[in-house]
């Protein structure tokens, strides 16, 4: 198998839509987590931790950043630098008049790897080449324990979810929701699949690619006959529906079975 992208599927990364704080990974932890975070627009951020006193313990963040997907990386210390004390914290993120506040628990003994940027409880692959997986699991649920808990890492690594088989479309699209809180872009999405119905919701969404299998799946395969393959992209046919419409392999199956 391999895979291969709609045209215009190569641009640059959509933007977040909304200001968001994501809940930070691995959670609980120790010694340290990531918290991911989301702007809208460039802005001014401050990202704090505070204890359930309200005393402020580290400011992670407190600068200008540009509009994107972002986190930060808490080891556990406070503003000089001292291991704080197990329990509840709070870590809040404010931008202009936006803020969103999530809780946290640091949990006592070594428990845990540190954790590296974007690669949570120390990473499947750190500083290594990207990895995809992820074709084998169907609801948010479980694609948000992969995200949170199997070192994936935004940006880099690949969620091959797939759209055909989550449930339908509806729970597809709260797993895209749910990732994008965690600090994922859409572009970071490659369904499993191979099939033309998984290709057109991956152009019809704006993912990064869709895996094809040029000899399998018969005659739901591929690409429609019309489409070439260039430069490991595809387009879509000018007609109307998922591309199978233009396949005649598969007009002489639907021929027999009307016949039956």
């Amino acid at each position: 198998s391999f895979s291969l992208s709609p045209p215009g599927l190569h641009a640059a990364a959509p933007l977040p839509k909304r200001f968001s704080l994501g809940q930070n990974y691995p959670n609980p932890f120790n010694p340290s987590t990531i918290i991911p975070y989301q702007l809208p627009v460039s802005a001014h951020v401050r990202l704090e931790v505070f204890n359930l006193l309200g005393q402020r313990i580290a400011a992670l963040v407190d600068g200008d950043q540009p509009a994107g997907f972002h986190s930060a990386r808490w080891d556990g210390t406070d503003v000089a630098g001292r291991a704080v004390g197990a329990g509840v914290y709070l870590y809040r993120l404010q931008s202009g008049s936006m803020v969103a506040t999530q809780r946290m628990v640091l949990v006592d003994g070594q428990a845990g790897i540190p954790a590296q940027e974007g690669v949570p409880n120390g990473g499947a692959a750190p500083g290594g080449e990207p990895i995809a997986t992820g074709e084998n699991l169907f609801s948010t649920q479980d694609a948000r324990n992969l995200i949170r808990y199997g070192g994936m890492r935004p940006g880099v690594d690949i969620l091959q979810f797939d759209c055909a088989l989550s449930y339908g479309l509806v729970e597809y699209l709260r797993t895209l929701k749910m990732a994008e809180e965690h600090g994922w872009s859409a572009r970071s999405f490659i369904p499993h699949g191979g099939h033309q119905l998984s290709l057109n919701i991956a152009g019809g969404l704006g993912l990064g690619g869709s895996e094809s299998y040029p000899d399998v799946f018969k005659p739901f395969n591929g690409f429609a006959d019309g489409v070439a393959v260039e430069d490991g992209y595809v387009g879509f046919p000018d007609l109307p529906g998922l591309g199978i419409e233009d396949k005649a392999a598969l007009k002489d199956v639907l021929k027999e079975l009307s016949e039956i």
